[in-house]
């Protein structure tokens, strides 16, 4: 083998390991994106059948399931059932104050 070979060979070992290392990155980066998780909660509707009254509250017992009497109706005293239970999105932007004040001159 000739040294100008030697050089030749070593230029395109570091090409390759370049393009390989740019590779390795931009596929991490891209996976780290994908597996972010968001976040959520889980809400409890309950409602009683007789006057339609209904709220919700976040899921805090292991033992809710869509069905189960929770308690009496604070309107007309009949059960209160729990009629779904559901994940919503947390929404990650915080949300902006805005001020009812109008401007001194």
């Amino acid at each position: 083998m000739r040294p100008e070979d030697i050089g030749i060979i070593m230029y395109w070992s570091a090409v390759i390991a370049t393009l390989i290392a740019l590779v390795g990155i931009a596929i991490t980066t891209i996976g780290s994106q994908r597996n972010r998780k968001e976040e959520y909660r889980v809400i409890v509707v309950e409602k009683c059948y007789k006057c339609g009254f209904t709220r919700q509250r976040e899921y805090r017992r292991e033992e809710d399931y869509v069905g189960k009497i929770t308690g009496t109706c604070p309107k007309c005293g009949s059960p209160l059932y729990v009629d779904a239970i559901y994940e919503e999105k947390i929404s990650s932007k915080k949300k902006q104050r805005v001020s009812l004040k109008t401007p001194r001159k």
